[in-house]
């Protein structure tokens, strides 16, 4: 059996990993791996982007908190997509301001309702 085999039905048991599986998780199977044990360990952040976007324009030009994210790269992908539209919610593109917040608990998504789309 492999080593990333083993590992990943320890997940599936729910057995407890140490600290040396965890380097054998990084160094063989890197990120497909990690992604499985994340998966397993870590709840998924859940943004409700249309009420977001509703309550930023009834609160036009105030900074609204939609969610934190624990990747700051994932927080500023969908900062990006909330700027250009590319999220329906958010549309139409221009309309809406976003921004990134690090901090110690993840990345916080701003929005803020502008109106000066197309």
């Amino acid at each position: 059996m492999s080593a990333r085999r083993a590992i990943y039905e320890a997940l599936m048991a729910d057995q407890p990993l140490g600290p040396l599986d965890a380097a054998v998780l990084v160094d063989q199977h890197h990120a497909e791996v990690l992604r499985e044990a994340r998966a397993k360990g870590v709840e998924a952040t859940h943004a409700d982007h249309a009420a977001a976007a509703r309550q930023a324009r009834a609160r036009s030009g105030g900074w609204l908190h939609v969610t934190t994210y624990k990747s700051a790269h994932t927080a500023r992908c969908i900062c990006s997509q909330v700027r250009s539209g590319c999220l329906t919610s958010y549309q139409p593109a221009g309309d809406f301001d976003a921004r990134v917040s690090v901090e110690e608990d993840g990345a916080r998504l701003y929005v803020r309702y502008v109106g000066r789309g197309q």
